[in-house]
Order: structure tokens, then C-alpha cells, then sequence
């Protein structure tokens, strides 16, 4: 009897711990969409305040639109930021974006999914 109860509490103490990293990696994948979708409206913002518009990209599909979004974030400088009256210390959170992107893209598809389900286009104001 105590063999048994031995192994079923060894079976509930992996089942918990598979739990617990599993709800690990959702928060995890959570948090990168999250910052995700922070830099995607600040690039977004950006933009629009200097009258600037996305790169064409080569197309207008999701995948295409997470391109367009990393290019343009590669093209914010210091000076985009002072002019639109912000730190220059989002200007290394804009470095970040094709990081949280690639992020995004090695995580999901271990789920079988790609990088632009992770980051989807924002809609227009």
C-alpha cells in the first residue's frame, strides 16, 4: 500500500511540475506578445506624429507587416524620439523589436504556429 502511494504522490509531483513549466512558457509567450505589441503601437505613433508612413514592404499580408514594422523600427533614430517629445530611452526598446519578433517566431513555431499570429497588425486609429 505505501508502494502505491509512493508512486501515485511521485506521478502527482511530475504532473505538477509539467503544470507548472508549461504555465511558465504560456506567461512567458504572453509577456513577448505583450512587449510585442507595445512596440508595435510605438512605432505606430512614431510615424504619425512625423507624418512619415511604414515601408511598403512586399505585401500586405501578416507576414509582410511584421517586416514593414521591424524595418521601420530600424529606421527610428534618437532624434525621432526627441522630436516627438520622448526619452531616448525607448530608442533601445525599438532595438529590441525584431529580437521580440525572432522571440516570438522560435516560440511559436514550436507550437506549430508562425511569428505573425504572435504580432498581429495593429488597426488603424
Amino acid at each position: 500500500m505505501d508502494n502505491k502511494m509512493t508512486e501515485m504522490n511521485i506521478k502527482t509531483e511530475a504532473k505538477i511540475s509539467d503544470l507548472e513549466t508549461e504555465l511558465s512558457v504560456i506567461q512567458a509567450d504572453r509577456l513577448s506578445l505583450y512587449k510585442g505589441n507595445l512596440l508595435v503601437d510605438l512605432i505606430d505613433k512614431l510615424y504619425a506624429s512625423s507624418g512619415r508612413h511604414l515601408p511598403i514592404g512586399a505585401g500586405s499580408d501578416q507576414l509582410h507587416s511584421t517586416t514593414r514594422y521591424v524595418q521601420a523600427a530600424e529606421k527610428i533614430d534618437k532624434q525621432n524620439l526627441r522630436d516627438a517629445g520622448l526619452s531616448p530611452k525607448y530608442y533601445r526598446a525599438l532595438q529590441l523589436f525584431p529580437k521580440v519578433v525572432i522571440q516570438d517566431s522560435v516560440s511559436e513555431s514550436k507550437n506549430n504556429m508562425t511569428a505573425v499570429q504572435s504580432i498581429p497588425k495593429r488597426p488603424g486609429p
